[in-house]
């Protein structure tokens, strides 16, 4: 992959994120603690954790290979700040630090 597959891949990520937010955020925090049967999720929140996960991995560490906890939300603030740490792992350059958006 090179880098211009990277740049592309971050930015649909950024593009998808704010997506969800756009359509979750206003359903309230209530409904990222609702179960969500057949989802294969206790709840949306988890889901959405684990997406933030995934994104902190990549930049933390491009092997796969680091030990960021996954974490459990419960409000979209939670969800946001856990998705900002992004911005702040080891591995981040400046350049995509400069663009993570949320």
């Amino acid at each position: 992959m090179d880098r211009a597959a990277i740049d592309e891949l971050f930015a649909f990520t950024d593009y998808s994120w704010r997506e969800h937010e756009r359509t979750i955020r206003p359903l309230g925090d209530d409904v990222l603690i609702q179960p969500a049967p057949g989802s294969g999720w206790p709840a949306l929140g988890d889901a959405l954790a684990h997406i933030n996960w995934a994104y902190i991995r990549w930049l933390a560490d491009p092997a796969g290979t680091t030990d960021e906890p996954e974490g459990p939300v419960k409000s979209w603030d939670e969800l946001e700040a856990y998705r900002r740490r992004s911005a702040v792992t080891p591995a981040s350059t400046s350049t995509r630090s400069a663009t993570v958006s949320c």
